[in-house]
């Protein structure tokens, strides 16, 4: 069974990931209009080693407000994989959505964490 996509009518402006695989990954973000609209990528940043994490800002990337986001991770040498909890974006509300990426080279899995506040 696959795991379905759940939307959250909440904002935030920045993604970050922490990296439990054992893989080396990127973050980008997945962008949509509406629930059931298309995804468009966006926003690469740099390689995040296993252990590491890194934050994706949304401010500078020019997405409207009001889409849905979730993270989508670039793995290396493997099968990508991106989450299934979608937030909403708005420009500077200072808040921070929490995944963490696990599982191995063909096999990883994007899990929601928690909301942070950021600066």
């Amino acid at each position: 069974m696959s795991a379905i996509d759940i939307h959250v009518d909440k904002y935030i402006d920045k993604l970050k990931l922490k990296n439990h695989s054992g893989t080396a990954c990127s973050l980008e973000v997945c962008v949509k209009l509406s629930e059931t609209g298309p995804v468009a990528r966006m926003g690469t940043n740099k390689n995040i080693s296993l252990g590491c994490s890194e934050e994706l800002d949304l401010n500078k990337l020019g997405i409207k407000d009001e889409v849905y986001v979730t993270p989508y991770v670039n793995v290396s040498l493997g099968d990508d994989s991106q989450g299934k909890m979608w937030f909403k974006y708005k420009n500077g509300v200072n808040l921070e959505a929490m995944y963490a990426i696990s599982g191995v080279v063909n096999n990883t899995k994007v899990i929601f964490c928690e909301l942070n506040a950021s600066e």
